[in-house]
């Protein structure tokens, strides 16, 4: 498994690209990134609320109130039958999923706070995309 923006993996080679299954897991999906790609899933489950992205834009929340809140989410959902689902949705051989969403790898994002959780409690080994 992996993590990438969108930009990122809208760059990447076709027969890059190839072996990924996008998971969409952003509040709004880019149209432009709807139109350009042959295939991927959306996932909103495992986005942040709309509420908590307005207030972290509009600094009404700190990044750190914002991440509580989004653990506090991820907390209350079964994440094992989550991961049971995506894999199941999955059904492309030899393909990899890649948690795609806006902010780039440098910038704070719920896919790094995700990443960490899944990694830390469900004995997952992701990456972010070119980084990691």
């Amino acid at each position: 498994m992996k993590t990438s923006y969108y930009a990122k993996f809208s760059r990447l080679p076709k027969e890059e690209k190839s072996r990924f299954m996008p998971i969409l897991i952003s509040t709004s999906l880019p149209k432009w990134f709807l139109n350009s790609e042959e295939y991927y899933i959306e996932y909103k489950t495992l986005a942040p609320s709309r509420n908590n992205v307005f207030n972290l834009k509009n600094d009404y929340i700190s990044q750190e109130d914002f991440t509580e809140a989004y653990l506090d989410k991820l907390k209350g959902l079964d994440i094992e039958q989550i991961l049971e689902d995506i894999y199941d949705l999955e059904g492309i051989t030899d393909s990899e999923v890649i948690f795609l969403c806006y902010e780039k790898s440098d910038d704070f994002c719920h896919r790094h706070i995700l990443r960490e959780y899944l990694n830390e409690n469900f004995n997952t080994n992701i990456t972010e995309l070119g980084v990691d």
